[in-house]
């Protein structure tokens, strides 16, 4: 989000307030004389109540009472929000769109086979091709299947394309049987028209469709992209398929978008993978690459356009984002490696409930927002929604979309020792494999998960986490090809159940100053119930306009280094009751979670700049350690809770040679200064501490300051801290006019800024 660009705003409007409320006043006050001289005297003279039957309401008067009424709506507005509510509204949404996730796929979508004995072929042979079936037209390299059936293609076409135009309600498979299709300037598969076209990768088989030219229309579709489906498509089977494409999509379905099997290699300019109804992965193996979205559902209907992913092994590396739906986005399982984006995982609601996902981004890690990014294939969807970009070191620019070496152009950090080194996975010791340098602060590398040599707890192996992950498959010697009737399996993963609806209240949760984001949306959420999520974010790395829920999982974040975005972002609540999650970032956007909480958690903003490779280690009171994490990225901030955090217990967080020891009073707490602290925090109380025994006494010190007052500046925020400073005066203004002395309220830390 653009705060610099809100304070600035927000000091313009109150400048502008002060001036209006001024003006009000006087023509008040001179009213007020007016008016009470005059009904004064008409009630001593009659010494009864003055009324009048005539209405003296103005439209003004009017608009001013519906004004206060909206607002008075809006305050009454709930914010706070448990865990349980988030789940309940998800599952409305779900059921609203008609998802059931036990009714993803069909049981001839989880086939994947063919009857051969049933199959009518298709040789392709350079510029034609031939065939036996009356079904078939051949006529200038275009293919034409006209019928419900099964066709086997093999061979190869140089310049030609197949066409599906078979009636409303016909199923049509296409299998292809080590087919190479090449296209100069149309779709080398285009579904025209079917009920459900399903293309299957016929086992140890190596396929390739390739558009090499310009896009061409031929009729009144759009069509742009290397298979392109104007009905439901699924892909299926145990082959491999490479698409290439350099003007436009990969792969696009106008309705629904399957994948159960196979391995997919693909290199597109636009999408990798489109569904404007849906894209649901039940498994594979992928590789994609674009300059757009690798994977993107989206609708007009917010409702619609939702992405399902219960396994598969998927690795992005993008320009835009990895995985974006204009509605739901649900994670069950899966391995999911995201080596570069913009933003990683995005959605209007976003649920994950299982599966192992990494993610490198330039942006934010995860995003949940609404707006529309149309899911017209021939739109730019660059950006999508956007959670606002996340700032580079100066806090106050966007972070650059990352070059072709997978970095972000302007680098975070500039002592970063390997900015080009690929992702290393996290080993079994608990720091990712190239990490024994503690030097290397490679932003491209997604944190190391705690490992088993005594860094973190029993929940960091990642495949207690991965149940859900398996697709009950049938067994192909039973299944009928065309049964395609929806499959039941009572194996695949439960949402969470469902819980009280959320009720009013009064009460503001939200970031800063107890209040809400500007830009908060209520019907944006993020609820993590399960899984294993790195995170490698030069903007915020879990980022929710609206709410944050988690209640299970493992989930490490190395956030931004620097005070334009946070590790964890959100515009209402966050709220935690399970699970274990270490976020790390800088402290300017620091945000914690609500005392809407069941699990305990604390928030330490640290009074200097940690070098990369140091470890994060949380120990209780009998010197006992809780939880460790190597951080391979510069921070001065950390959000940590896990189970083994309990109330009226007092811990010690060990950062280097600074620390801080701290007594669980609440089921949240928060030490030192920092800006989007969350509602009601105690911040800046607490004993921070060195090793060595000396205390600045919960004083945070920044870089490059010499003493201990939690409100020294860094050179980076100076243009905003000016902008405050002018914001607080007005607001000084604003109180003195009203006849009020300056309180408390204006006297907080103004980083608690809500933006």
């Amino acid at each position: 989000m653009r705060k610099n660009k809100y304070m600035r705003y927000r000091v313009g409007i109150s400048k502008c307030l002060a001036v209006g409320v001024t003006a009000a006043m006087c023509m008040a006050m001179l009213a007020g004389c007016s008016s009470s001289q005059s009904t004064g005297s008409e009630s001593a003279a009659s010494g009864t109540e003055v009324t009048s039957a005539v209405s003296t309401e103005t439209d003004a008067d009017v608009d001013s009472d519906s004004t206060e009424a909206a607002n008075a709506s809006t305050t009454s507005t709930k914010t706070e929000m448990t865990v349980e509510e988030m789940q309940a509204v998800i599952d409305e949404a779900m059921s609203d769109a008609d998802i059931d996730v036990t009714d993803m796929f069909t049981k001839r979508d989880l086939a994947g086979t063919y009857d051969e004995s049933e199959a009518v072929k298709i040789t392709l042979s350079e510029k034609t091709a031939t065939c036996s079936s009356s079904d078939v037209q051949i006529e200038d390299g275009v293919i034409t299947i006209k019928a419900a059936g099964v066709y086997v293609l093999s061979g190869t076409l140089s310049d030609g394309t197949i066409v599906v135009d078979a009636g409303d309600d016909d199923k049509v498979q296409l299998v292809l049987d080590g087919a190479s299709i090449t296209a100069a300037d149309y779709a080398a598969i285009y579904a025209k028209n079917a009920d459900k076209v399903f293309v299957t990768l016929a086992e140890g088989t190596d396929n390739s469709l390739t558009v090499s030219g310009d896009y061409v229309q031929t009729d009144d579709n759009n069509v742009d992209a290397v298979i392109f489906a104007k009905c439901d498509l699924t892909l299926g089977g145990s082959g491999s398929l490479t698409v290439k494409d350099t003007t436009g999509h990969g792969i696009v379905s106008k309705d629904d978008l399957v994948v159960t099997g196979g391995t997919y290699t693909i290199d597109s300019q636009d999408h990798c993978l489109n569904g404007k109804d849906s894209v649901r992965i039940a498994d594979g193996t992928f590789n994609l690459s674009c300059d757009e979205d690798g994977i993107h559902a989206g609708n007009d209907d917010q409702q619609d356009g939702y992405v399902y992913i219960e396994g598969g092994d998927i690795n992005i590396s993008v320009g835009d984002d990895a995985i974006h739906a204009e509605g739901l986005l649900i994670i069950t399982g899966g391995d999911i490696d995201i080596t570069k984006c913009y933003e990683g995982v995005e959605g209007h609601k976003i649920l994950v409930t299982g599966g192992d996902i990494d993610v490198v981004s330039s942006d934010d890690g995860f995003n949940a927002a609404g707006g529309s990014s149309s899911s017209d294939s021939s739109d730019d969807n660059k950006g999508g929604f956007g959670g606002g970009p996340g700032g580079n070191a100066d806090g106050n620019t966007p972070p650059a979309r990352p070059d072709d070496s997978g970095q972000s152009i302007d680098s975070l950090d500039a002592s970063s020792a390997d900015q080009n080194t690929p992702p290393a996975k996290p080993g079994e010791s608990g720091q990712s494999s190239d990490s024994s340098d503690a030097s290397s602060t490679d932003q491209n590398t997604p944190p190391a998960k705690p490992g088993e040599s005594g860094q973190g707890s029993d929940n960091s192996d990642p495949s207690s986490t991965d149940a859900n992950t398996s697709t009950s498959k049938m067994d192909e010697n039973t299944q009928s090809a065309d049964d395609d009737t929806n499959n039941t399996d009572s194996n695949r993963p439960e949402l969470p159940g469902k819980g009280g609806q959320p009720g009013g209240s009064d009460m503001a949760g939200g970031p800063g100053m107890g209040g809400v984001d500007m830009d908060a949306d209520y019907d944006a959420y993020i609820l993590i119930t399960g899984g294993t999520i790195n995170i490698n974010a030069d903007g915020d790395g879990i980022d929710s306009n609206g709410y944050l829920g988690i209640t299970g999982g493992s989930i490490y974040v190395l956030g931004p280094s620097n005070n334009g975005n946070g590790a964890l972002d959100y515009g209402i609540y966050a709220a935690i009751t399970g699970g274990e999650i270490v976020a790390v970032g800088g402290s300017g956007m620091a945000q914690r979670f609500g005392d809407e909480s069941t699990q305990c958690s604390a928030l330490i903003n640290f009074d200097e700049w940690i070098d990369a490779g140091e470890t994060v280690t949380l120990t209780d009171s009998d010197g006992k350690e809780v939880f460790s994490y190597k951080v391979d990225k510069k921070f001065n901030s950390v959000v940590i809770s896990t189970a083994d955090m309990k109330q009226g217990e007092t811990y010690t967080l060990t950062v280097g040679d600074q620390s801080s020891t701290f007594t669980l009073d609440d089921i949240t707490y928060i030490e030192g200064s920092g800006g989007m602290q969350g509602p009601g925090g105690n911040s800046g109380n607490g004993d921070m501490q060195r090793p060595d025994g000396s205390s600045d006494n919960g004083n945070m010190q920044r870089p490059g300051s010499e003493n201990g007052n939690s409100n020294t500046q860094t050179s980076d925020q100076s243009q905003v801290d000016s902008e405050k400073s002018d914001l607080q005066s007005t607001d000084s203004s604003l109180q003195n006019i009203g006849g009020k002395e300056n309180t408390d309220s204006n006297s907080q830390n103004t980083d608690s800024m809500s933006i």
